[in-house]
């Protein structure tokens, strides 16, 4: 429970209202419960609604956790596509400071932050310091290695070693976050090929359901 609290905060979404939703739902599945079970007079008939919940109940709270997984992916995705702009400003001359403040204006409100935090920290502290706790607000340790490279240029100059070495550091990083979006697309596709064996589950279901009320009919019958 303290996980899912830290999340939603993590998130800035409302505890109250999402506590409120799921226990309206969790009321309308028992609701259902009830309602099956006074209309066919089976217990089985109570067993899908308390499935239904406890599926329900996972994918409700587990979600929270994909959601800041998508959201720090995104995010590393988004720290590529800037340092690849950062690169060709180096390119051109610029040096690492004018490179940082120029790519902020392509930045995301959540990246444009730490990025703006970046420059006013630097101005202030000429230590590694500020490109660390840049980093630290990516969950990929690559992301580290990049902006020491940064810092070294900084620290050493912009000359040909340094720019070397923080093309091959940002290279690889920006190869696996490649390699990674295209792995995500597959397993979307992927997961989608499961659609027909779900859909054959609630058959299944369905029918067991019908034949369980066809043999209590015959049993009352008889």
């Amino acid at each position: 429970m303290k996980n899912i609290r830290k999340n939603m905060v993590l998130l800035n979404l409302n505890e109250n209202k999402e506590f409120a939703v799921y226990f309206l739902c969790v009321v309308l599945f028992i609701g259902l419960g009830v309602g099956l079970f006074i209309l066919r007079g089976q217990i089985l008939f109570l067993l899908f609604p308390v499935l239904g919940l406890l599926v329900f109940t996972y994918f409700y709270f587990s979600r929270y956790e994909r959601m800041l997984r998508k959201i720090a992916f995104q995010d590393e995705e988004e720290f590529v596509s800037l340092f690849t702009f950062f690169q060709v400003y180096l390119n051109d001359g610029f040096n690492v400071y004018n490179a940082l403040q120029s790519i902020i204006p392509y930045a995301s409100d959540s990246v444009r932050v730490h990025l703006e935090k970046l420059v006013n920290d630097i101005e202030n502290d000429k230590t590694v310091t500020p490109y660390i706790e840049f980093a630290d607000h990516f969950n990929d340790i690559q992301i580290n290695q990049v902006m020491l490279s940064v810092y070294q240029m900084v620290d050493q100059g912009t000359n040909e070693v340094y720019l070397r070495q923080f093309r091959q550091i940002f290279g690889r990083l920006s190869d696996q976050k490649h390699e990674l979006g295209k792995q995500k697309k597959i397993e979307r596709v992927s997961s989608l090929s499961a659609l027909p064996l779900i859909g054959s589950g609630v058959s299944m279901v369905m029918l067991l359901t019908a034949l369980v009320e066809i043999m209590g009919g015959v049993m009352n019958g008889l």
